[in-house]
């Protein structure tokens, strides 16, 4: 077990989320950073270990907060709002009087600035140990679409809490009615909600789980804040560290974007610089981004990760900061082994399919799609 308590490791931490992140999961700067430090001013710490460290026996849930990525956020509002009602904390506590059964571990449902941050938060407000760990090892845009269905482990029973203090459980549903019914709420209220749920014991956290992500978001964001040089050397870089490939550096000149369903939807075009002047890339976003091609050829897809930075200062780029004339390095990265596992089972084919972008293409993996590029 390891407590969170440094503020250079608190630092790495929301430099990584924030690339990992693929344009969503929650801004690490505006929401994450001013999370982190209510934590260290009140004294509140969390606990994070490792998924073989956890009990067979013991029960474990995941969540978040559902929202769109381009709703407003006040950070100061939701934080004196937190002091006195920190409503994910009483969703984790109604899900266990639902379950009738305490609460031992939070998992992550994903990596980002945001809704991992809930999770340590969460974790150093109630006391219970975060898992080094999550369920999609980058954003996703749908709480289905994780690596989970691998074990059998399921997103119900679920509760959610509104801003209107309204609480709804989810005893059973369909893969995809959860998430719509969690939109609808959000749509509803123009607001978070608040999601716990995918209960589970600890031997099916081990069989499904992605290992040591945030770990390794610490040791990227280390990495990244080490990095001198022209933004394309560390472009190459930050790539070599991820095992993966260099996709472009260049500068936005449109954005097609609605934010409707609860999603912020966007396309993206950008113009090359450098070695990539001449060329072209297109970034389809669903809150985070879903797929990518380069001079109109398909170069990564989800759930491989297509990661987003700033060329300057190699933070994150959140998608809805994105305008016309925004610059950013792109890189793409493998998922996780077990997050294409789970691409191939039923439900998954049904959760990561190119419709959820409203799009009709079939997965193909990152390494097969740069032999073609």
């Amino acid at each position: 077990m390891h407590e969170l308590r440094d503020r250079d490791e608190i630092e790495a931490l929301l430099k990584g989320l924030g690339i990992l992140g693929t344009g969503g999961g929650g801004p690490p700067r505006e929401f994450g950073e001013p999370v982190m430090q209510a934590d260290f001013a009140a004294g509140r710490y969390c606990s994070l270990v490792s998924p073989d460290e956890v009990p067979d026996d013991a029960v474990v849930v995941s969540g978040g907060y559902l929202g769109s990525v381009a709703d407003p956020i006040d950070v100061n509002e939701v934080l004196a709002r937190w002091e006195h009602d920190f409503e994910f904390g009483r969703a984790v506590r109604e899900l266990g009087r639902y379950l009738g059964k305490k609460i031992d571990y939070l998992l992550a449902t994903e990596l980002g600035g945001g809704n991992t941050v809930v999770i340590v938060t969460a974790g150093a407000r109630l006391g219970i140990p975060v898992i080094d760990g999550d369920m999609a090892g980058r954003a996703v845009p749908e709480t289905h679409m994780t690596s989970m269905s691998i074990c059998g482990a399921r997103l119900t029973p679920l509760a959610m809490i509104d801003l209107e203090n309204n609480v709804v459980f989810v005893d059973r549903c369909g893969d995809l009615f959860a998430d719509q019914l969690g939109r609808f709420l959000v749509t509803r209220t123009h607001g978070m909600v608040a999601t716990v749920g995918s209960p589970m014991d600890g031997a099916t956290l081990k069989r499904g789980v992605i290992p040591g992500t945030l770990s390794q978001a610490i040791k990227l964001g280390e990495f990244a804040g080490s990095l001198t040089g022209e933004p394309e050397e560390r472009l190459r870089r930050v790539a070599r560290f991820l095992r993966g490939w260099p996709l472009f550096w260049g500068e936005v000149t449109r954005v097609e974007s609605d934010n409707t369903r609860g999603h912020y939807h966007a396309k993206v075009f950008l113009k090359g610089k450098r070695s990539f002047s001449g060329q072209s890339f297109k970034i389809i976003i669903k809150n985070e981004t879903m797929v990518g091609w380069r001079d109109g050829k398909l170069v990564c897809m989800l759930p491989d990760l297509l990661l987003m930075m700033d060329p300057v200062t190699l933070e994150g780029v959140m998608s809805a900061s994105i305008t016309d004339g925004t610059e950013m390095l792109v890189v793409g990265a493998r998922s996780h082994e077990r997050m294409r596992a789970a691409l191939r089972t039923p439900a998954g084919q049904v959760a990561f399919s190119s419709e959820r972008y409203y799009e009709d293409i079939p997965y193909r993996p990152i390494e097969e799609l740069m032999k073609d590029a």
